[in-house]
């Protein structure tokens, strides 16, 4: 055999192959906050935002996540107010991204402020503007962010 067919043979037989799970979270850490995980349209400021009742007031918030480890849990916080109240309602977990394609996909419903939780409290924010932040946390440590300002439609709920 010829020397230079021999080493390429050789050099194919002891290359070590690798495969990376595109759920492991490669690239840097994004987070979209929109409105679903199946039709997902992330968010701009402005957008309407309906408030629904499901056993409470609140809205559904879609997460894409690019870059972040979707193999294990990860930690979820979300903060928001209303207009220019400088009071927060803040609310975290542990949650399981489920992968698809690589991103990182969930929804979570987040309820409103305890005191707008009656059908009249409720009404009060209707074309109010919600400062929404996510922030997420991978079990390796990768952070991601995102803040949009939105306004609340009380339309299902009336």
């Amino acid at each position: 055999m010829r020397p230079a067919l021999l080493a390429a043979l050789l050099s194919a037989c002891t290359a070590e192959t690798t495969t990376t799970d595109p759920c492991d979270g490669a690239g840097p850490a994004t987070l979209s906050l929109g409105e679903d995980t199946t039709t997902f349209v992330p968010f701009t400021n402005g957008d309407d935002v309906p408030i629904e009742l499901s056993g409470r007031y609140g809205i559904w918030v879609g997460l894409w996540t690019t870059g972040v480890d979707t193999t294990d849990t990860a930690t979820l916080f979300l903060r928001y107010s209303l207009d220019d109240d400088p009071e927060t309602t803040d609310a975290g977990a542990s949650i399981q991204l489920q992968c698809e394609d690589g991103r990182g996909i969930y929804t979570v419903f987040a309820p409103m402020a305890d005191e707008l939780q009656t059908a009249d409290a409720i009404q009060t924010v209707d074309g109010s503007t919600l400062h929404l932040t996510g922030t997420l946390a991978d079990a390796t440590g990768d952070t991601a962010s995102s803040s949009v300002d939105l306004t609340l439609s009380t339309a299902k709920v009336r």
